[in-house]
C-alpha cells in the first residue's frame, strides 16, 4: 500500500470516529433535555400534588362525617312471632341485587379483613390515611397519561367519600381542597402540617396562579369570573389573598353543583380582647370563657339542627352559662348543628331535662308572642329563657311553667314571623344589656 493511500485510511478512519462520537454527545444532549424537563414539570406537579394531598387529611370544625346518616341498601329481614316458644324468629330475608347487613367487627373474620386490605389497600397498616405511593401513581397517570381510571385512593378516603358524598374525581374538586387548605393558612388555623411553606414561590403569588387556572373553567359564572378578575387586578399592597382563595373556592364549589348549605365555611375562631387565660393541664395557656352565672336557655322541640347550632353559637357569645335541650330536640352532634354552632357545642356543653326538671332555684320565663315588649321586660339577674320549636312554638306546658313570665319581640311587618335563633339572638342582647347596666 502506498503512503497516500495509508493517509486516506487514516483520515477516513478518523472521520468515523468523530462522526460516532458526534451522535453520542447529541444523545446525551438529548437525554439530559429530556431529563431536565421531566425534572422541573415533576417539581411543578410536586407543589400542587403535596398541596391538595394534605387537603385530603383536613380535619376542618365545619366539615362533620358520621355513620349514622351514611344510608345503604340493606337486606330487610322478616320476623314472626312463634306461638309456641314466644320468641321472634326470622322467617326471611328481603334482598335486591345485593345482600347487605350490617356487621360488628369484631365478628368481621381476620381472613375477610386481611383479604380485602390486599385487594383494596395493600399499605393501609403503614400509611396514615393517604398511600403516596399509589397517589403518585394515580396523579402522574391522570396528568401525564391523561386518563383518571387510576385509583389512587386508600380505604381511609374512600370512607370519607361515601360518608360526605364528595366522591366526584375532578380537577375542580382537587382545587378546592388546595384553596380550603391556603384560606386555612392565611387565617391562622392551618392543620398540623398542612401550613404553606414552599420557599420558591411566595403564598400570594401561588394564590394568583391557581385562580388564573380557575378562570379558565367554562363553568364558571359570569359574576364570579368578574369579581375573581377584579380581586386579580388590585394592587400588591392592598391584595386581598383570603378574599380571592374564599371566592374561588365557592365559585368552583357552585361549578361542581355543590348545594350552598352543604358548603365547608372557613372561619377563623375570634378571640376576645382581654380574655381571661389560665393554664391548662399540658401546661399550655388556654382560655378561659367569660359569662353571667345562671343565665340559661332551654331548647324545647328544635328540629332543624341548624337552628339548634345557631342558638349554641349565639348563647356562648353573648355568655350564657348553660343550655338544657328537651327530650325531644334534635340532636347537637347531628353534623349539621355541629357546622352552624362553630365549636361552641364543645365549649358550652349541654343537657337534657324534662321541663318539670328544670331547676326550681331560678325564674323562667318564655320568648313568644303576646307577651311583655322585650323592651319593657324586666329581665332577671338569673333565669332560664325558654324557646319553643319552629313550627309550634312554646307549648302550653312550657307556658304553664313560665312562672317569671312571656317576653315578646314587636314586630310590625306583613308576616310578624322570626327564625327562632334570630329572634333568640334578639333576646340575649337585651338580656346581656340590661346585665351590664346592672353592673354584672
Amino acid at each position: 500500500m502506498t503512503a497516500k493511500a495509508k493517509r486516506m485510511v487514516k483520515k477516513a478512519a478518523r472521520a468515523g470516529f468523530s462522526g460516532v462520537g458526534s451522535i453520542i454527545a447529541l444523545l446525551f444532549k438529548i437525554i439530559g433535555t429530556l431529563l431536565l424537563i421531566l425534572l422541573v414539570t415533576g417539581a411543578i406537579f410536586a407543589v400542587i400534588f403535596s398541596t391538595y394531598i394534605q387537603t385530603d387529611l383536613m380535619n376542618d370544625d365545619n366539615m362533620q362525617v358520621t355513620l349514622e346518616e351514611y344510608r345503604l341498601n340493606l337486606s330487610s329481614t322478616i320476623y314472626y312471632k312463634d306461638s309456641a316458644t314466644g320468641s321472634w324468629e326470622e322467617l326471611v330475608t328481603l334482598e335486591s341485587t345485593e345482600n347487605r347487613v350490617w356487621v360488628p367487627y369484631d365478628e368481621i373474620p381476620k381472613d375477610l379483613e386481611h383479604a380485602l386490605v390486599s385487594i383494596e389497600d395493600q399499605r393501609f397498616y403503614q400509611h396514615k390515611g393517604v398511600d403516596w405511593y399509589r397517589t403518585t401513581g394515580a396523579f402522574v397517570n391522570m396528568f401525564l397519561g391523561m386518563r383518571n381510571d387510576f385509583g389512587g385512593s386508600t380505604i381511609t378516603q374512600q370512607l370519607i367519600k361515601n360518608l360526605t358524598g364528595k366522591n366526584e374525581v375532578t380537577i375542580q374538586r382537587k382545587l378546592t381542597e388546595i384553596f380550603g387548605a391556603l384560606e386555612r393558612d392565611i387565617a391562622g388555623i392551618a392543620e398540623p402540617g398542612n401550613e404553606y411553606t414552599f420557599k420558591n414561590m411566595s403564598r400570594a403569588d401561588y394564590t394568583r396562579r391557581l385562580t388564573e387556572i380557575v378562570l379558565k373553567d367554562p363553568a364558571l359564572s359570569p359574576q364570579a369570573r368578574q369579581e375573581l378578575l377584579s380581586l386579580l387586578a388590585a394592587p400588591r399592597e392592598s391584595f386581598d389573598e383570603r378574599r380571592l382563595c374564599n371566592t374561588a373556592r365557592n365559585a368552583l364549589l357552585a361549578a361542581i353543583g355543590t348545594f350552598p348549605a352543604e358548603w365547608d365555611l372557613v372561619i377563623a375562631p375570634h378571640r376576645k380582647e382581654g380574655a381571661r387565660q389560665e393554664d391548662g393541664a399540658d401546661g399550655a395557656s388556654v382560655g378561659r370563657r367569660n359569662f353571667f352565672p345562671g343565665v340559661a336557655v332551654y331548647a324545647e322541640d328544635i328540629r332543624s339542627p341548624f337552628n339548634l347550632g345557631s342558638i349554641f353559637r349565639t348563647a356562648e357569645a353573648m355568655g350564657a352559662e348553660k343550655v338544657y335541650l328537651s327530650p325531644l330536640c334534635t340532636d347537637p352532634e347531628h353534623p349539621k348543628a355541629v357546622r352552624s354552632a362553630m365549636g361552641c357545642i364543645e365549649t358550652l356543653g349541654y343537657e337534657r331535662r324534662a321541663l318539670d326538671a328544670l331547676p326550681d332555684d331560678l325564674p323562667v320565663f318564655v320568648l313568644e308572642t303576646g307577651g311583655t315588649p322585650i323592651g319593657d321586660f324586666t329581665f332577671p339577674k338569673k333565669g332560664i329563657c325558654i324557646i319553643g320549636s319552629e313550627e309550634l312554638g312554646v307549648s302550653p306546658a312550657a307556658l304553664a311553667r313560665a312562672s317569671y313570665g312571656r317576653v315578646s319581640i314587636p314586630m310590625t311587618g306583613l308576616k310578624a314571623s322570626l327564625n327562632v335563633g334570630v329572634a333568640f339572638g334578639i333576646l340575649m342582647q337585651k338580656w346581656t344589656e340590661a346585665l351590664t347596666g346592672q353592673g354584672i
